[in-house]
């Protein structure tokens, strides 16, 4: 009984040693314990290992969520991320995975973006940005005393770069008005001038009054001198001859004729009226009334002035020719030197008729050296005044005698371009025998 008493307190503990060694199965953790564990990191899940096809002892990595990490944009605006994989660590035991403690990170890219555009202009771009006005009086280039108010726009150029944006010390400064300056006409009385044509080109008599018109020029120069418009007008004045006539004029010098005929000046080419191209319209008036007209006439082409000259002097017939949307910088007063008839050239046609057999152009002689009939006597001129023409079958030299100093210079300046007219000859039409004109 004492034997009993005194082992058996160590014979109960020793049952219960074994017992404990004799079950060998996974330890089942209690719900407390088993939460204790996986904050200890020791067991993540009761994931069983043979859902990951891994063995005991295999260890894997397993994703489990995403990582971002902001990025300062050093070039351009706006937010950046790193974006990185997380994966834990686990290990099989005893066929549970089983968090080893070992975490790791790979990078899995980039999210947004550093905006380097500025606003709707994008990386690179260049732009203007409007920097106001500004105002500059010019001399005017048509006169020594005038001078022109110019109002301009100024902008200043931009580019963006790396969404900044910042000025390129580029201006742009444009004309947007100006106070005119005084247009150029052929006299500063009433810009009025002749053109005055023989009829026949082999012993003409030398009264020019087989067709008279008076022309009007207007050239508008701007600030800078560039040319912007040409008006010109064509006054049918006097007609004593019988012969049928048209009155033509041409644009770039080049004569080419009409009537499915080729004119008997064309193989001459003088200066033309403007360098480039041009808008031109034509309109016939008579009075107030606007006969006729055409918007869109051909710079290289003969233009009917006036269809039959009887009729426009009968009707006081004025055609107005006007030249508009002319390239100002090809058309410089600089390079023009002012206003000159030689740009001008107009043409008297006599076409087939009864005692005329070939048609013919009578040129006039300020421009066309050719244009003097047999006896050297100067078939079609220029005059820089409302002209009074002789008495019909009156010489001229008997109501202008200094007019044969004039028709000398224009002779000899053919030869002698650079050649300077002497007051006499310029103004031989001032010089007048009142008797012997109309």
């Amino acid at each position: 009984m004492k034997s009993v008493k005194k082992w058996g307190p160590l014979t109960v503990t020793t049952l219960l040693l074994v017992s404990g060694f004799q079950n060998c199965s996974p330890v089942a953790f209690k719900e407390a314990e088993q939460q204790l564990a996986s904050e200890k990191g020791i067991v993540a899940t009761e994931k069983m290992c043979e859902l990951e096809n891994k063995k005991e002892g295999e260890l894997w990595l397993s994703q489990v969520g995403q990582e971002r990490e902001l990025v300062v944009c050093t070039v351009g605006v706006g937010n950046q991320f790193n974006v990185f994989n997380l994966a834990k660590e686990y290990r099989c035991t005893n066929g549970v995975a089983v968090q080893t403690g070992r975490t790791e990170r790979t990078p899995a890219g980039k999210e947004g973006l550093c905006d380097v555009n500025c606003g709707k202009y994008l990386n690179g771009d260049l732009w203007f940005i409007d920097i106001g006005t500004s105002k500059e009086t010019l001399s005017c280039p048509t006169s020594t005393k005038d001078t022109s108010l110019v109002t301009y726009s100024n902008s200043a150029q931009y580019k963006c770069t790396n969404a900044v944006a910042t000025a390129t010390g580029v201006l742009d400064k444009k004309k947007i008005s100006e106070t005119p300056c005084p247009v150029l006409t052929f006299n500063d009385q009433d810009n009025q001038a002749t053109l005055a044509y023989e009829d026949v080109p082999v012993n003409s008599d030398s009264d020019y009054d087989d067709f008279v018109s008076n022309i009007k020029v207007i050239e508008t120069y701007s600030s800078i001198g560039e040319l912007n418009k040409i008006v010109i007008e064509y006054a049918a004045k006097k007609k004593e001859a019988g012969y049928k006539h048209k009155l033509v004029g041409v644009f770039d010098g080049s004569v080419r004729g009409r009537d499915n005929w080729v004119s008997n000046q064309s193989l001459f080419k003088s200066e033309a009226m403007f360098a480039g191209n041009a808008k031109i319209k034509y309109e016939l008036y008579k009075g107030s009334t606007l006969l006729s007209s055409i918007d869109n006439v051909s710079r290289n082409s003969d233009l009917i002035i006036f269809d039959d000259t009887t009729t426009a002097v009968d009707n006081k017939l004025v055609a107005r020719i006007t030249v508009t949307e002319l390239d100002g910088k090809s058309n410089l007063l600089s390079v023009r030197k002012g206003l000159s008839i030689k740009r001008y050239r107009t043409l008297l046609y006599v076409p087939v008729q009864k005692d005329v057999k070939y048609a013919y152009d009578i040129d006039i002689s300020d421009i066309n050296p050719s244009s003097y009939d047999n006896n050297g006597k100067s078939l079609g001129f220029f005059v820089p005044a409302d002209w009074k023409t002789p008495i019909t079958q009156t010489n001229i030299l008997l109501a202008y005698p200094d007019f044969a100093v004039h028709t000398k210079f224009m002779k000899d300046s053919i030869q002698n371009p650079a050649l300077v007219e002497s007051d006499i000859g310029k103004n031989w039409f001032k010089n007048v025998v009142s008797k012997y004109v109309n």
